[in-house]
């Protein structure tokens, strides 16, 4: 029998600093979330990020500006 095989070996260097620090500028969020019922039907809504402010989170990765959602849930057996 042949078999083929590949492979990767990585070896790292824990001492090493490969990064360079990053600071993130400070920011404030604000979300609100409505909730009610009638009967067996549950709705929500919610507003996130209601200033749309533009910020970063860990990793640089931008973060969405103000967004909605709204729902019902519907409960089953109570």
């Amino acid at each position: 029998h042949y078999h083929q095989r590949v492979g990767q070996y990585l070896l790292y260097d824990t001492d090493s600093k490969t990064e360079t620090p990053q600071n993130y500028s400070s920011y404030t969020l604000l979300d609100i979330q409505l909730n009610w019922e009638i009967k067996q039907l549950h709705f929500y809504a919610n507003i996130s990020n209601i200033f749309n402010v533009e910020y970063q989170d860990y990793g640089n990765v931008m973060q969405p500006g103000r967004w909605f959602s709204l729902g019902v849930k519907k409960g089953i057996g109570e």
